[in-house]
C-alpha cells in the first residue's frame, strides 16, 4: 500500500492506527486526533486540498520515473557508445542528445601510429622494470 487516505471529518478512524503501526504515509482530514499527526502525513481541510495532495504525490512519482529513465541502462550504453565513437573519431552510430563537449572529437587527440608505438613502448618499459 502506497498511501492510506481517510478524508472523513468525523473525528477519525481506527485504520489510522493501523497506518501508523505499518509506517504507511497517510492523507488525513485535519480533524479530531489527526491534528497531531502532521509530521509524516498530509492533512487536508477540503476536497480541493485533497486533490492538491494527490497531485503532489503524482508529481513525485513522475519525477522518480523521469530520473530512473534518465539513468537507465539504455542511456548509459548510449553514452558509452558516443564516448568511444568520439575517442576513435567515428560519427555516432546512435542518436544521442548530449550537451557536453566530452563526447566530441575535439576532446581527444587523433590516433596515429606514432602515438600507438609510443604508448606501447611506455607500457613495455614500465613492465620490464618490475
Amino acid at each position: 500500500m502506497d498511501y492510506l487516505a481517510y478524508v472523513g471529518f468525523d473525528g477519525g478512524a481506527m485504520s489510522i492506527y493501523d497506518g501508523l503501526m505499518a509506517n504507511i504515509p497517510m492523507i488525513l482530514s485535519r480533524d479530531g486526533y489527526h491534528i497531531g499527526l502532521e509530521e509524516a502525513n498530509l492533512l487536508v481541510n477540503s476536497k480541493k486540498e485533497f486533490f492538491v495532495a494527490l497531485d503532489s504525490i503524482l508529481s513525485r512519482i513522475k519525477s522518480k520515473e523521469i530520473q530512473l529513465k534518465e539513468r537507465s541502462i539504455e542511456v548509459y550504453v548510449e553514452s558509452l557508445i558516443a564516448y568511444w565513437n568520439g575517442f576513435f573519431g567515428y560519427r555516432s552510430l546512435t542518436p544521442i542528445n548530449l550537451d557536453s563537449k566530452v563526447f566530441t572529437n575535439e576532446t581527444f587527440k587523433k590516433l596515429t601510429l606514432r602515438r600507438v608505438l609510443s604508448s606501447a613502448y611506455r607500457q613495455f618499459t614500465k613492465f620490464s622494470h618490475k
